[in-house]
């Protein structure tokens, strides 16, 4: 539970206009570069991928040993209840500053996407016993849809070079500075790493 309550993404340290250390491979020292909103987007969406991973080590963990620990259930709802109030406050800031969503409400939301996600669940669980003979393979989950960005130089670093960097999409530039360029938050994930 505690690893998962440190490596969650959306986490409310995430905030907008956060700045992130950052290797600048020309001047071979590390500058703080301001997270783009398609990075803050994706943290959000990776709240449910996280939880669902969580559940599946879990799961995993039942089939080898072929003994149900159910306490192991109620780590994981606790651990997803207690980032959610946090959480959905990165979602809906206007609700929190008026006042019309309280904690109840997170939770309410948070049983509703249990619910929505029950059948993938159930799958993992299927695929579970199939996965002793495969030995190194890991399930993965889908990357919730991110909003895809155009294509374009950025006008806030215009005067700047844009490099072209290690992606997932090799053709795709992203500009040096933000990042601003990227087509999707994978691609800015392999571009932030250090070259």
């Amino acid at each position: 539970m505690v690893r998962f309550l440190s490596t969650i993404h959306g986490s409310p340290h995430a905030n907008p206009g956060r700045t992130k250390e950052r290797w600048d491979s020309d001047t071979r020292t590390y500058q703080d570069i301001v997270l783009p909103q398609i990075k803050l987007d994706y943290d959000a969406g990776m709240i449910w991928v996280d939880f669902a991973d969580f559940l599946e080590s879990f799961v995993r963990i039942d089939y080898k040993f072929r003994r149900p620990y159910l306490v192991n259930y109620f780590w994981c709802f606790e651990s997803a209840i207690t980032v959610s109030h946090q959480v959905c406050k990165l979602l809906w800031p206007q609700e929190y500053k008026t006042g019309y969503r309280t904690f109840q409400d997170d939770i309410l939301a948070l049983c509703r996407d249990i619910v929505q996600r029950t059948g993938t669940i159930r799958r993992v669980e299927q695929k579970a016993n199939k996965r002793t003979r495969r030995s190194g393979h890991v399930l993965a989950f889908n990357h919730p849809p991110t909003n895809q960005l155009p294509k374009a130089r950025c006008e806030q670093c215009k005067t700047r070079s844009i490099k072209k960097r290690v992606t997932t999409h090799p053709i795709h530039r992203g500009c040096m500075e933000c990042g601003v360029t990227l087509c999707c938050a994978k691609c800015w994930i392999d571009w932030h790493k250090e070259l």
